[in-house]
């Protein structure tokens, strides 16, 4: 049956190009591009504006038919998914409301099952579309701000970029290129001296070129990652690129396009943009180089492709065991001297921008600083500190005054490291780890005979296996899957008791696992073994994990006394208590104004500020005793209820209860005054 009796196809909203019509008469301009970062996963569609608001029309794209629709709170919220008559599918989604035959069978099971959420899928052919047809109204559900998110998939269920079939907005906005870093991969390279990343902001040297100012000194092997956004004609925000091309002394080096990608690859993200450099600086890198477990299909070359290796190359197997730069096959190999580099980014309507630079390929300028400060006396450092940065294959021991030396214990075996001084005055010293399954030890910081600090560690080797890690203290477990990281590294999990305290006084656990930033592709779970005297009962207890200064939920799975969650990210967490229920608040009516018009829409807010409310089975809105189904917000902590039918004239008894994720359960009830106007 047809959704809509009569369907535009001259409007101006839906000028062919290729051979898709465009979706919605909202507007031509877009926040977000095909392939956009978005956290562990890429975003796999276009967003078209809403400007702000909702109800804009939604139109078929092409002929075929509806196959499911799917309304919920979170994700894409209200979204329809046709099958289009190539046997791909289109998919529309953050609705506001569908056309009316979709929509009477939406509320229609809505009332079956009494939820707000559902899902309903459809023969083929039951409720078949023609290009153009209205099939739904632009809307705000699910999660972000009122916008239509239009998705493009293969017959294999592939997001497929969606300007490869001509739906392509007016662009004449070069890319903007903001900052490029040298990122040293190795323990002996260095970039300017360094064994850290290297971040260079160009300078503009005319339209759509740019320039970096500095030449660095690099040696061993290294990539660059760029941070860079597009603009539209008709839009000031930001969007994503299309790709990039790297090119040294002429030769093409790497080169990337964003055309389409799978859902089971979606995480490589992490691989494809720079994780720790996301986690060090909250910006985001595209990397000019395709590590050798990336998987994605957006590059023009093999594994290594962007690595350039400054000096002599080692043979692979010399580099050191199960090191992931045995498997690198294509990094461009450059002896001593200065070499230029290109980088160009472009977007999908062909607007370039460039950024030039040059490179001094030379060895770091080797020798210990130690000699040269042996005259300092001790306890006249301008600091005694250190700061220890775990890698993969090494740790790089950050000093605050080259007059210090720094030496490795472990197993009643000390070795000195040597101290470098970078060209940014930065003194370091890099330990290559040895190669065993647990290091444990302590780096010593001194200067002559006295020792100004010692830093114990403790490292797991993990990601090459299944491993269950458990501290001293056996209260905690920390469990890595196998392959649980691209590739094997380091793992520590330092454990204490955080600053959250309950009324008998007691302290609950908090952990870091690190290093943060290295991406994990399998979650791993932790694990408390809860006493008898926490204070608090069990239930009202949950992990979080720390994300800048908030705390997140993250799980509270028990096992007898054993309180557990899985997380696919590392960092800091905690055990925390939530004994305070939701809250409550009628915004209409209200406690002031408990009145309304028959068809006036109630709204209730609710929420909760520690665990969070799980989803709709946690709460319930009833009218005169009924329960009814409203449509929650989870963005803006709001019930909102609209009825299906007028509200009769005179007083009505409101409740509504929500419950948290550690069973805190509140209540509100008002009586109101339905009036004719």
């Amino acid at each position: 049956m047809a959704v809509a009796s009569a369907f535009v196809l001259c409007s101006s909203a839906l000028t062919r190009g290729g051979d898709l019509l465009w979706p919605t008469d909202a507007s031509r301009a877009i926040s977000s591009s095909f392939a956009e970062y978005r956290s562990n996963h890429f975003h796999a569609g276009i967003d078209i504006k809403t400007w702000g608001q909702t109800g804009y029309r939604v139109f078929a794209v092409a002929p075929g038919y509806i196959w499911k629709v799917r309304v919920s709170p979170f994700g894409y919220g209200k979204v329809i998914y046709q099958v289009l008559n190539d046997g791909g599918m289109a998919v529309y989604a953050h609705l506001s409301r569908f056309a009316p035959e979709i929509e009477r069978r939406v509320r229609a099971e809505q009332q079956r099952l009494l939820r707000y959420s559902v899902t309903l899928e459809f023969r083929a052919g039951e409720i078949a579309v023609q290009a153009g047809e209205l099939i739904a109204y632009t809307g705000d559900t699910g999660v972000g701000y009122p916008h239509l998110h239009f998705e493009l998939r293969d017959a294999a269920n592939r997001p497929l970029n969606p300007m490869l079939r001509g739906l392509v907005v007016a662009d004449h906005v070069a890319p903007r290129v903001s900052s490029v870093a040298f990122v040293p991969v190795a323990p002996w390279s260095r970039v300017d001296g360094d064994v850290k990343a290297r971040i260079y902001r160009p300078i503009s040297v005319g339209p759509n070129r740019y320039r970096i100012a500095e030449v660095p000194a690099v040696w061993g092997p290294f990539y660059l990652a760029v941070c860079a956004s597009d603009g539209t004609d008709e839009a000031t925000n930001a969007v994503g690129l299309y790709g990039f091309r790297l090119y040294a002394n002429g030769k093409l080096l790497f080169s990337s396009r964003y055309d389409r990608f799978s859902y089971e690859n979606t995480s490589v993200i992490v691989l494809d943009r720079d994780y720790r450099l996301r986690v060090r600086t909250d910006q985001v890198y595209y990397r000019l180089f395709i590590d050798p477990e990336n998987n994605l299909p957006f590059y023009g070359q093999g594994r290594g492709a962007g690595v350039i290796w400054v000096g002599q190359r080692l043979l692979p197997g010399k580099i050191g065991a199960d090191s992931w730069l045995d498997r690198i096959t294509e990094a461009w190999l450059a002896g001593p001297g200065v070499y230029d580099l290109e980088i160009v980014a472009y977007d999908f309507n062909g607007n370039e921008s460039v950024v030039e630079a040059q490179l001094e390929a030379r060895p770091p300028d080797k020798g210990s600083l130690m000699e040269a400060n042996s005259a300092r006396r001790p306890g006249v450092l301008s600091s005694g500190s250190l700061d220890v940065d775990w890698q993969e294959d090494f740790a790089r021991l950050g000093l605050g005054d080259c007059a210090c030396r720094v030496r490795v214990a472990m197993e009643d075996v000390e070795y000195p490291l040597e101290v470098e001084r970078s060209r940014t005055g930065e003194c370091f010293a890099v330990w290559m780890y040895p190669r065993k399954e647990r290091l444990s030890g302590e780096f010593l910081l001194s200067v002559g005979d006295q020792v100004l600090h010692r830093h114990p560690f403790e490292m797991y080797r993990v990601g090459d296996r299944s491993q269950e890690i458990k501290l001293t203290d056996p209260s905690l477990e920390v469990t890595i899957p196998a392959r649980a990281s691209y590739r094997p590294f380091y793992l520590g999990v330092v454990a204490g008791n955080g600053t959250q305290r309950n009324a008998a006084n007691g302290s609950f656990p908090r952990v870091r696992v690190f290093p943060e930033d290295v991406p994990l592709r399998k979650p791993m779970r932790i694990a408390w073994y809860l006493g008898r005297e926490m204070g608090v009962p069990p239930d009202k207890l949950a992990w979080y994990s720390l994300l800048g200064s908030t705390w997140v939920f993250l799980g509270n799975e028990r096992d007898g006394s054993r309180l557990s969650a899985e997380t696919s990210r590392l960092g800091t967490f905690a055990i925390l208590p939530d004994t305070i229920p939701p809250e409550i608040a009628f915004l209409r009516p209200s406690q002031i104004r408990p009145r309304l018009s028959r068809r006036d829409t109630i709204v209730v807010r609710i929420a909760d500020r520690l665990s969070g409310i799980a989803d709709e089975d946690d709460f319930a809105l009833e009218i005169d005793g009924e329960r009814v189904v409203a449509e929650w917000d989870p963005e803006e902590e709001v019930l909102r209820y609209e009825p299906e039918r007028p509200l009769s004239v005179g007083r009505h008894h409101l409740r509504v209860w929500v419950r948290d994720r550690c069973g805190n359960r509140a209540e509100k009830s008002l009586t109101f005054e339905v009036v004719t106007q």
